[in-house]
C-alpha cells in the first residue's frame, strides 16, 4: 500500500490497482464503446447504400467487434481489454486507409 497526502485529505493506492487506470483506464473503454457504435454505423451504411465495396464495409466490422470487447476494461482488470482496444486500433487505422482510399478512386 502506497499513501498519498495531500492539502485536502489522504488515499491510499493498494497493490491491486491496474497499472493502466487512471484517467485512461477510465476513458478508454468508453471512447471505445463510441468509436464501436460509428464504425457499426458505418459499416451498415455501407452496406446497404454500396458506397463502399462489400469487402470494405464487411472489415470494419472487425474494429468494431475488438472495441467492443475493449469496453470490458471498465469491468476488469486483466490485459484482454487493453490488448484487443490495440489491435482494434490497428485494425480501424487499416479501415480509415482502405476507405479513404475508395473514396478518393470513386471521387468525381
Amino acid at each position: 500500500m502506497v499513501n498519498i497526502a495531500g492539502e485536502r485529505g489522504s488515499f491510499k493506492l493498494s497493490n491491486s490497482t491496474p497499472s493502466g487506470s487512471g484517467s485512461s483506464g477510465c476513458y478508454l473503454p468508453f471512447a471505445g464503446a463510441f468509436i464501436f457504435v460509428h464504425l457499426f454505423a458505418t459499416s451498415i451504411l455501407a452496406l446497404r447504400t454500396k458506397f463502399l465495396p462489400k469487402w470494405n464495409a464487411l472489415l470494419g466490422f472487425v474494429p468494431a467487434a475488438l472495441f467492443l470487447v475493449s469496453t470490458l476494461g471498465a469491468y476488469d482488470d486483466t490485459d484482454l481489454p487493453m490488448i484487443t482496444g490495440g489491435i482494434g486500433f490497428i485494425t480501424w487505422s487499416i479501415w480509415i486507409l482502405a476507405t479513404s482510399f475508395n473514396m478518393w478512386k470513386t471521387a468525381d
